[in-house]
């Protein structure tokens, strides 16, 4: 019974040990250099906190950390949402829902040095995607203009996909719409047919083409080396970048070679003690960490609003910057990891959103609404088309119009 006690002990100790390893904070969470209050340089270990202080010297560190890019080499942003919605609209029960998500990704080669231009271009990759599921207004694209209304109560179901992948050369486009997508979209009747629920092919190399626009463009290895050092060599930060959008602009004069120094003014500095305020507005709190990667949280509602009036009065004469007949609560949560200071997650969400569609006047009421958003960037590899679905692409003239129009304009 003892050796079984004994062994039983040792397992807890050693589960307990992991467990202690694995949740320790990295070292890129420790010892981050700011500007405190006073001006001085300090340090701060991020962690979780409710203190005005604390919080507010863990985002002036990460925002003073530099950006590490020395080893990426693909880069995605993605955006998803979620809305429930339900109510009535002239005595007429309705209900809504949306599940939608849009994915862009890029990635060069891991190792250039003596590449061709064409052997580059044959490396570089590209991903984008979209998806979307649920049921939403038929005319939900009037949503758009403030002159026309939306019939809550005549409904589509959508169950719609489309993915688009540059790889070795040929573009891949795999679309799947359902018909109820042409209903709401009605241009996208011209184009379906020859590409939906398929696999389409664009090469690029079909004609000359990606070689025609290199010699035209001029571009040698000098030009793909530059690139790579420049995007491998950044040593940026959030407070750079900030600064930078504050810098003197030079603006062409009456299409003359003149040209007019016209200074851009920023009302906000970012400094610790207007970082501070924004803390206290927004009720920011450091809700966790883990490994590398902090998680913020805000709150924003009318309250909100009205603390910050308070920290940034208008000007005398003037409106009040913000409005605070704000309708509604958000909350918000960020977070980032700081080994890279690329990858970072964004999401919004409200269980109030009905307070902004209900229109009583014209009968519209929204009993319950709910909604979702959230925006990252990841420095993770990005998705790729299968060889099956390789094998399957047809060519397709229309796409290929398209995609040589779209790249020969980016790039002329």
């Amino acid at each position: 019974m003892k050796k079984v006690l004994a062994c039983l002990l040792i397992v807890v100790l050693l589960c307990s040990l992991s467990i202690m390893l694995f949740s320790c904070d990295s070292k890129e969470l420790k010892k981050l250099e700011y500007i405190d209050a006073n001006g001085e340089v300090a340090t701060v270990s991020i962690k979780k906190s409710e203190d005005p202080d604390q919080v507010t010297a863990s985002i002036c560190a990460l925002a003073n950390k530099p950006v590490d890019t020395s080893s990426i080499n693909s880069i995605m942003a993605s955006l998803s949402a979620s809305l429930n919605l339900a109510g009535t609209q002239n005595d007429t029960a309705w209900d809504a829902n949306l599940n939608a998500s849009a994915t862009i990704g890029a990635a060069i080669p891991a190792y250039v040095q003596d590449m061709t231009p064409e052997d580059f271009i044959t490396g570089l990759k590209f991903y984008a995607g979209i998806n979307a599921t649920g049921k939403v207004p038929q005319d939900i694209m009037n949503l758009m203009d403030d002159e026309e209304t939306v019939d809550f109560t005549k409904t589509v179901d959508l169950n719609e996909s489309a993915n688009l992948y540059l790889d070795e050369n040929a573009v891949y486009a795999k679309i799947a719409f359902s018909d109820n997508m042409s209903k709401l979209v009605p241009m996208l009747g011209l184009i379906l047919p020859t590409i939906n629920n398929k696999t389409s092919k664009v090469d690029l190399l079909d004609d000359d083409f990606l070689a025609n626009l290199i010699e035209q463009k001029e571009i040698t290895k000098e030009d793909i080396a530059k690139l790579y050092e420049s995007l491998h060599n950044a040593n940026n930060s959030y407070i750079k970048i900030f600064e930078g959008l504050d810098e003197d602009e030079e603006e062409v004069v009456d299409g003359t070679d003149e040209t007019e120094v016209t200074e851009e003014t920023n009302d906000f500095e970012f400094n610790y003690a207007n970082v501070k305020k924004l803390v206290e507005a927004f009720n920011i709190k450091v809700t966790k960490t883990k490994g590398s990667v902090a998680t913020f949280s805000a709150s924003i509602d009318k309250n909100t609003m009205k603390k910050l009036n308070e920290l940034f009065p208008p000007e005398e004469g003037e409106e009040p910057t913000f409005d605070e007949d704000f309708k509604g609560s958000f909350s918000v949560e960020l977070s980032i990891d700081a080994k890279t200071m690329l990858d970072v997650s964004l999401s919004v969400s409200s269980s109030t959103i009905g307070e902004f569609i209900s229109d009583p006047d014209n009968g519209l009421i929204v009993s319950s609404g709910s909604f979702t958003v959230t925006a990252s960037i990841s420095t993770a590899a990005l998705p790729t088309i299968s060889q099956e679905d390789k094998d399957a692409a047809k060519e397709s003239p229309m796409l290929t119009m398209a995609v040589k129009g779209i790249i020969g304009k980016i790039l002329g």
